[in-house]
């Protein structure tokens, strides 16, 4: 019987304590490995040129302009102008994404590159496609 009684706190408090953690909506469904989220934001970046991937970095950056041209091998040449809009210098890191005609990926993506914005200045980022699959591109630009 003193064994029950020098238990029995213990066991109401780690009751109490899976109580509240299950009221207070602590509960993660799992879902496993590999098991894919949804990116509804994926969708219509893909039909954007140029991507600012943080909200911080939209504040700070800008890109006015971009084009595209074949090189003569009839591989795809895309430009972004990315435009310092603060009065310090900026680092941030850009890479593209070359789009088929369906403007799914074709695999053909650079590696991030480090790109420096001088105060109040702008900059041309350029890539070009690997392949001549590529009809489009999305420039992403993110803060290293």
């Amino acid at each position: 019987m003193k064994a029950i009684r020098s238990i029995l706190p213990l066991l109401c408090i780690g009751l109490l304590a899976g109580a509240l953690a299950a009221a207070s909506g602590c509960h993660r469904t799992y879902r496993g490995p590999g098991t894919p989220r949804s990116d509804e934001r994926a969708v219509e970046r893909a039909q954007q040129p140029v991507v600012l991937l943080d909200t911080n970095l939209q504040r700070r950056v800008a890109s006015d302009q971009h084009y595209q041209e074949r090189t003569s091998e009839g591989l795809l040449r895309a430009a972004a102008i990315l435009r310092n809009r603060t009065n310090s210098a900026l680092r941030v890191q850009a890479r593209t994404v070359f789009r088929d005609a369906e403007g799914l990926s074709t695999g053909d993506e650079t590696a991030w590159e480090n790109v420096f914005l001088s105060p109040r200045q702008s900059t041309t980022y350029r890539a070009v496609s690997r392949t001549p699959e590529a009809q489009s591109f999305t420039v992403e630009v993110r803060m290293p």
